[in-house]
């Protein structure tokens, strides 16, 4: 390719030359040169080049608009982002740190209203806003591409408005996800629609049908080569941009006329058509509104119904929801969706059944792979002969020897060498008159668990078994270093018997395959967990099958595609840090740890600063930083995202990323340590803080509200999972206010939810459950329970009382809390000693009454009280004493 370059002044000589170029290559006397012929051009090369080819003659114009716009079509990969971009222009300078210089209207907005309606109308007119049909009309430009989005606005509809509003809304729905697929000749696309109207819309007359229902957007706001018409012959490709038209003028409602419009920008792609406008919702809830006068009958009633309504906010029911109609109106609107959220969750309780029933005959209720280990004893030896023991042993002495894993013990005036695996714990006492004794537990048959997890086991009744070994000394000193070096023994053994049993755990993963030559790469990225205990930068890089991280050290980590079972990107919009985390199906180990999530992430500030040298204060200053910041926030974003769409163009269907949504998210406790929690398309995720929380949301079987008391700020939420032989995990101090949120998100999610005036014993339910799940199912599994919460009149519900769910005391709940916290995103080798919880052991006494935990607190204040005063007279006396 050659490039000819203009210059300031004449360019006759530069015209020549391309124009020479041209004949030489066309190789003909004569040929022809296209021109958009309605397209004026100005400039001073524009007249250089008008009076060059004055002088020319081998050359014919022909008209190549109708090319260009062919050509223009179907858009490439870029050009369907900037489209993307510019649909949800409300949001783009935050959401998407774009160019706020790129943004402008395709048009001014278009409002109409009064009962004079002209859908095609570009310009707005003087007249003047009227409550009955509204029109709304509003085209933006990223770039110089387009979109369009109209909405139609009801004030005060009547019935039928609302069921023709209702059919145009599903009518609009199915052209954009059923009548508009590739390959589709557009004629055809026009007859479906047209026999839809017919069929199904006989309110709507022939004569208020739209000429056409869409055309092409792009560069060009109307692509009139592409219109969704009975004439039109052509193709649907995919990468093509319709604007989709749905709308009826001339309509009827009594002696007004009105209109309806929906319009939205829509991206055919291979498999299906979707909007990038839906983000404006156009359901009639949301465009519906009520100003009109009520009566003083209606008026008293509405009042009532508000104050019932507040009454039963107060009791933890449901919160109102918040509407730009009347105030009266929300009452409404409240019960309505709390009437259709339980109603919804009647429909998923029989759901839930017969997938139980399922899953009981595939007995899919434990997923438990887990298997007991038991000790090998013939592999517990530590020397074959005697001649095989350290020289330095000292008569009536123990001696712990390191290498072999062995005690020496004195017995008898001679040594008795046993594994350090035998040994349960050791202990000293103080016998009295200077003498101590070290106490030692050994493992024999019978006992639950032993040393990381391995089980003694059974022999046959005729063996004998030391249960423990005293041995007395009086000196103090030697006694601790003994049980010091013994507890250092235990600790290492411990690990590497964690070590092996998590290797052996371990699934073979598949080498990278490589990408030779240019591939996605992410810089300057740092990991967690971190794969040495000296930390640096890496780089991430995206080949065939999978992710490979490089460190600046060489260390490398490998992730593959198939491993991966979540995928999410959290923007650096409202963080300090910036994320790629993968939730991973099966473990790695890393650093000597088995994780199952892997993060890479860069985080967001200002460079170092040398305060040696002088820079400036004060406002200026502060605003440069925050400028910086925005801007490095903007390009991280951009970095981040281009990398995602280069991995989708690699392959498609290789991973999927998802991103949290902030407007859903609340606070939670699921780890002790309160952070935001954030829903996502498939699971609940926290991945700024450390640990990570990951909760797919599909291995979920159901969630109980606890706590749900109306004098408590906060409330807890418990997932139950599927696999019954998963602890539950219960995320706490959640704010009450959120409870109407959470509920109907997981009412979308299609999760059962109930709620509890308490904490449950979930450790001691899901026990006795799983003694019989056959006969749990055939009595209708989880559905006794969710009948007696329904009735929310009666105060002793199916969790109090009589119910077999008890609840849990502090201590417990504490317990409960390190038991679900084991299912963080990774877990250390080398644990802490076992908890000292016995599950087998009593659960605290049932529940008190609301009244006599008021009468508990108040006995509790009094005490506090008395102590205070207590201490200060002791104060005051002691103070007396010494002035004396």
């Amino acid at each position: 390719m050659q490039f000819i370059e203009k210059v300031a002044g004449d360019n006759q000589e530069g015209l020549q030359q391309l124009y020479d170029l041209i004949k030489k290559d066309t190789g003909a006397n004569e040929f022809k040169i296209g021109q958009l012929e309605k397209e004026e051009q100005q400039g001073p090369l524009d007249g250089n080049y008008k009076d060059f080819m004055k002088l020319q003659t081998s050359h014919q114009f022909v008209d190549c608009t109708q090319f260009i716009q062919e050509t223009l079509l179907v858009k490439d990969n870029q050009e369907l982002g900037l489209i993307e971009k510019q649909g949800e222009q409300e949001r783009i300078k935050n959401k998407y740190g774009v160019d706020p210089n790129s943004v402008d209207f395709s048009y001014l907005p278009v409002i109409q209203s009064g009962g004079q309606y002209n859908l095609q109308a570009a310009q707005p007119n003087n007249n003047k806003l009227e409550y009955d049909t509204i029109i709304a009309s509003l085209g933006m430009s990223y770039n110089q591409y387009n979109s369009n989005l109209s909405r139609t606005l009801f004030i005060d509809p009547n019935e039928e408005q609302k069921e023709v509003y209702q059919a145009v809304k599903s009518l609009h729905t199915k052209i954009i996800k059923e009548f508009i697929k590739p390959d589709k000749q557009i004629s055809d696309i026009h007859k479906q629609i047209v026999d839809y109207l017919k069929d199904h819309i006989p309110q709507i007359p022939q004569s208020s049908y739209p000429s056409n229902f869409g055309q092409g957007i792009g560069l060009l706001f109307k692509e009139n080569l592409i219109t969704i018409s009975e004439n039109c012959e052509r193709i649907t490709q995919p990468g093509m941009v319709l604007n989709i038209n749905t709308g009826f003028s001339g309509l009827k409602a009594g002696n007004k006329n009105y209109a309806i419009l929906i319009q939205d920008t829509i991206i055919l792609t291979k498999q299906e058509s979707f909007s990038i406008t839906t983000q404006i919702s156009s359901d009639l809830d949301d465009i519906s509104y009520s100003i009109d006068d009520q009566s003083d009958e209606e008026e008293k009633q509405n009042g009532e119904n508000q104050r019932n309504s507040q009454k039963r906010q107060d009791q933890g029911h449901y919160a109102t929801r918040r509407t730009r109609g009347r105030q009266n109106q929300a009452t409404v609107i409240d019960q309505e969706t709390y009437n259709k959220r339980k109603q919804h969750q009647v429909e998923l309780r029989k759901i839930k059944l017969d997938e139980m029933k399922i899953r009981l005959e595939n007995d899919g209720f434990s997923s438990s792979k887990k298997k007991d280990l038991y000790i090998e004893l013939e592999k517990v030896n530590t020397y074959k002969q005697q001649s095989d023991f350290p020289e330095n042993i000292k008569p009536n002495q123990i001696y712990i020897d390191s290498k072999r894993n062995a005690l020496l013990l004195p017995v008898n005036g001679s040594h008795v060498p046993i594994n350090v695996n035998i040994v349960k714990n050791c202990s000293k006492q103080d016998e009295g008159n200077k003498t101590f004794s070290l106490r030692l537990n050994l493992q024999y048959p019978g006992l639950s668990l032993g040393l990381a997890g391995v089980k003694f086991p059974v022999l046959p009744d005729e063996n004998v078994f030391i249960r423990e070994l005293t041995f007395k000394s009086k000196n103090e000193q030697r006694i601790n270093d003994n049980i010091k070096k013994i507890k250092e023994l235990q600790k290492k053994v411990k690990q590497v018997n964690l070590e092996k049993q998590q290797r052996e755990e371990l699934v073979a993963q598949d080498n990278i395959i490589p990408i030779r030559g240019k591939r996605p790469v992410l810089k300057d990225l740092k990991i967690r967990p971190p794969i040495s205990a000296k930390k640096s930068n890496g780089q991430l890089e995206c080949h065939q099958n999978g992710f490979k991280y490089v460190t600046q050290r060489g260390e490398t980590c490998d992730i593959i595609f198939s491993n991966i079972k979540h995928a999410f990107f959290q923007p650096c919009d409202f963080e300090m840090i910036i994320v790629l985390h993968f939730h991973l199906k099966n473990p790695l180990i890393i650093n000597k740890k088995k994780t199952y999530d892997v993060q890479f992430f860069t985080e967001v500030g200002v460079g170092a600063v040398d305060l040696n040298q002088k820079r400036r204060t004060g406002m200026d200053d502060d605003y440069d930083d925050e400028e910086q910041e925005k801007l490095m926030r903007k390009k991280l974003n951009k970095d981040f995202k281009l990398f995602i769409r280069a991995i989708q163009e690699i392959d498609k269907d290789s991973v999927n990323f998802e991103r949290p949504y902030r407007d859903l998210g609340f606070d939670g406790a699921p780890n002790r340590a309160t952070c935001f929690l954030q829903p996502t398309n498939s699971c609940l995720i926290n991945v700024i803080d450390s640990p990570q929380f990951i909760l797919t949301l599909e291995e979920v079987e159901l969630c109980c509200f606890e706590r749900m008391m109306p004098s408590l700020k906060n409330f807890d939420l418990v997932f139950l999972f599927k696999d019954y032989d998963k602890p539950v995990q219960r995320i706490t101090a959640i704010p009450m206010n959120k409870a109407e949120e959470i509920k109907n998100w997981l009412d979308q999610m299609e999760i059962i939810f109930f709620e509890s005036t308490r904490a449950i014993a979930w450790t001691t339910i899901m026990g006795e459950i799983k003694k019989d799940i056959e006969g749990f199912v055939e009595d209708g599994g989880w559905e006794p329970v969710l009948e007696d919460e329904d009735g929310e009149e009666d105060e002793d519900s199916a969790l109090e009382g009589d119910s077999d769910f008890e609840s849990v005391s502090s201590a417990e709940e504490e317990e409960y809390d390190e038991d679900d916290s084991q299912f963080g995103s990774s877990a250390s080798l080398v644990s802490e000693d076992d908890s000292g919880y016995d599950e087998e052991s009593e659960l605290s006494e049932s529940g008190q009454s609301w009244s006599q935990l008021e009468k508990q607190a108040a006995r509790d204040d009094e005490q506090k009280a008395r102590m205070k005063r207590q201490e200060a007279n002791e104060s005051r006396g002691a103070g007396g004493r010494r002035r004396r």
